[in-house]
């Protein structure tokens, strides 16, 4: 069924370095790795010699895609990122990121196509906590369409919480946001410097995106 294509994006910033090739190799370990475009992001310096090194054996992949470009701030490295997409659906996969299983993603993209999703969410784990998208509101990474994706607008000075900006502007264009709940997609890892663990700088940019 997989015969719209896929673009996969990743955007390094402060994530553990050497967590970069295990995101990247859960990914290849997909069934449709073949099927779908990698695009890869560095806005910034810090630790590129590392990453770099790190990334070597991805550069040679015929579907990988690397871009060195310089942004002022997250959301507008999302928004270049996005720009370099060629697929009809786009989904971000982070470094802190792990794909479970060998058929994650051709499961989430089948579900999309088949229920004609706008936004496609799936069950996830934090740690050793499941998180169901649906019941604990939080946005995970999601398989979106392309132009819908292009069509958000993202609050002036936004740094982070883009799924918050992604849901609010889907729910009010009423766009179809669809739940995978019967399986478990993605782990999501915690490091000392995530917005995961800062809940009140989750708190505040969320009462600055719904106001």
């Amino acid at each position: 069924m997989i015969g719209n294509k896929l673009s996969v994006y990743m955007v390094y910033r402060d994530y553990p370095p050497e967590w970069l090739s295990e995101s990247l190799m859960s990914l290849y370990e997909q069934s449709i790795v073949d099927d779908i475009e990698i695009i890869f992001l560095s806005y910034g310096d810090k630790e590129l010699d590392t990453m770099l090194c790190l990334l070597d054996d991805f550069f040679e992949k015929d579907n990988f895609r690397f871009y060195h470009h310089k942004c002022d701030s997250f959301v507008d490295a999302i928004k270049f990122a996005t720009s370099k997409c060629n697929g009809d659906y786009i989904m971000r996969l982070d470094a802190d990121d792990i794909l479970l299983g060998y058929t994650s993603l051709e499961y989430m993209l089948n579900k999309t196509i088949e229920t004609n999703a706008d936004l496609l969410m799936n069950t996830y784990m934090i740690n050793d906590q499941i998180i169901n998208p649906r019941t604990d509101n939080l946005m995970c990474q999601a398989i979106i369409k392309a132009d819908k994706l292009r069509a958000v607008e993202y609050v002036q000075g936004q740094t982070f919480r883009d799924g918050t900006t992604i849901l609010n502007t889907f729910n009010k264009n009423k766009y179809m946001v669809v739940y995978g709940d019967d399986i478990c997609t993605f782990f999501h890892r915690i490091h000392n410097k995530s917005l995961t663990s800062n809940k009140d700088k989750v708190k505040e940019m969320d009462k600055k995106l719904c106001s």
